[in-house]
């Protein structure tokens, strides 16, 4: 059962709490995702998502897995609980929950910032100028940013220098004043 502190979490982590039956952006990329095949490599990552959102803070465990294939996200409460599971094939995108009732929030918004954070430049760079946004990449500097068409940053991200420990990936999104603080456990697995 999903207790009523952990609802604010799922709030902060995705900032898109469904207002209507329409569907809503999920972030700077389009509402279709950029395709697993596109990552150019296989890879499982187990990460602990902390979100920000005014004065509180949440967190909650996120296993990631890419293939060609597939893209799957599962999200966790801290003791293993799962919330939900995000599928995304050639067949489409699926979100099953396995809250007792419907989730606070859309967890496509959680798979456009895990595609921010891990996505190759080049391919998000491509999808983003076909929204009109750019995608300004700096890897010395650990730092990638999503621009508008006026140079307004809309999202920021700071990469830990390598190898930092702990590794946290911090990604400030401007448009809707929210912040995530993104620690790898462990080592991520290629496959």
């Amino acid at each position: 059962m999903i207790g009523r502190p952990l609802i604010p979490i799922l709030l902060a982590l995705a900032a898109c709490a469904r207002a209507s039956s329409a569907p809503e952006r999920t972030g700077p990329l389009p509402e279709t995702p950029l395709p697993p095949a596109s990552f150019g490599r296989e890879l499982v990552l187990s990460e602990v998502v902390t979100g920000d959102y005014g004065d509180r803070s949440q967190s909650m465990r996120v296993e990631l897995e890419i293939t060609p294939e597939r893209l799957v996200v599962v999200g966790l409460t801290h003791l293993g609980v799962p919330l939900f599971t995000l599928e995304q094939t050639a067949a489409g995108l699926s979100v099953r929950s396995s809250a007792p009732g419907p989730l606070p929030f859309d967890p496509r918004c959680m798979l456009s910032d895990l595609q921010l954070v891990h996505w190759p430049a080049g391919v998000l760079a491509d999808r983003l100028a076909r929204d009109g946004l750019r995608l300004e990449d700096r890897p010395a500097d650990h730092l990638r940013r999503v621009v508008d068409q006026s140079g307004r940053p809309l999202v920021e991200i700071v990469y830990p220098a390598p190898g930092a420990r702990p590794s946290v990936i911090t990604v400030s999104h401007r448009d809707r004043s929210y912040r995530l603080r993104i620690e790898t456990i462990g080592e991520p697995v290629p496959r």
